[in-house]
């Protein structure tokens, strides 16, 4: 399985992606936070999210953190973990944010799957 990794600077505003050679059915998607250098963080109202879209349509979408719950502080590198599925050979676009504080960053990113060779596909 691959991953996507994308680390949002609620600083800077801006989200970063660092990924694994992609395959062709997941992905498994980490979210993390930095404020500019420092994983640190005190969170004020925060709540985070990903949309992920099919031909300008969202296909999944997830919010964090659960009803009930409050997002304090942290000093992880990721902060959560969420499969998302697809088929070979598409162009899907991800999108990660987070609301603190009021205030909102988010990112996109947007790949095309490999195409399965013959004996792969189901």
């Amino acid at each position: 399985m691959s991953v996507i990794r994308a680390i949002c600077d609620i600083q800077n505003k801006n989200c970063d992606f660092y990924l694994t050679p992609m395959d062709i059915k997941y992905a498994n998607v980490e979210i993390g936070f930095r404020r500019g250098g420092d994983k640190n963080i005190t969170f004020d109202n925060c709540k985070f999210g990903l949309e992920f879209y099919d031909n300008g349509k969202c296909i999944q979408s997830q919010q964090w953190p659960d009803p009930g719950f409050v997002l304090e502080s942290t000093d992880q590198d990721i902060m959560q973990h969420s499969i998302i599925r697809f088929d070979s050979g598409k162009e899907y676009t991800l999108k990660i944010w987070i609301e603190n504080a009021g205030e909102r960053t988010e990112g996109l990113y947007t790949f095309i799957t490999p195409t399965a060779p013959d004996w792969e596909v189901e």
